[in-house]
């Protein structure tokens, strides 16, 4: 159970010092991409392995690859919405199934930046059954001001 503990400890650290690192200036990064593209960073914190972070520059309206590693298998896209009152959307795939809160393998999301996802997915929900889900860890992302409503 320590060693559980430790590892949680050990991921926020990471995820504490990435994010004091991605929000250093980056010299008109955003000024040269003319809008059209925005810098995204992101974090994968696994429940039971290392955590896994970097930055990908995504064109708006157009689904942009964040991850995609083996053993174990994921892989994590976004499409950022070109517009600020409409959903962007979050995609995940795993070599075992796997989906977000609503059992589905994507999310839309505004101003929601953490998301939590959980072994198996799109399947059939019986009312008044609460079925328990082992949870596989999470996807955190940084996005800039006024994207997808942030």
């Amino acid at each position: 159970m320590e060693g559980i503990m430790m590892g949680a400890v050990w991921s926020s650290f990471v995820f504490i010092l990435s994010l004091a690192v991605f929000a250093l200036p980056r010299n008109g990064f955003a000024e040269s991409l003319r809008g059209s593209a925005v810098p995204v960073q992101f974090a994968v914190l696994l429940d039971d392995g290392d955590p896994i972070q970097g930055e990908a520059v995504c064109v708006l309206g157009k689904t942009c690859l964040l991850l995609e590693r083996e053993n174990p298998n994921l892989r994590v896209s976004v499409a950022l919405s070109q517009q600020n009152d409409q959903a962007s959307e979050l995609q995940i795939e795993c070599s075992t199934s796997c989906s977000f809160q609503n059992y589905s393998s994507s999310i839309a999301f505004s101003y929601e930046r953490q998301f939590s996802f959980f072994e198996g997915k799109d399947f059939f929900e019986v009312p008044l059954v609460l079925k328990v889900r082992k949870r596989l860890g999470q996807v955190l992302l940084i996005l800039p001001k006024n994207t997808s409503g942030g």
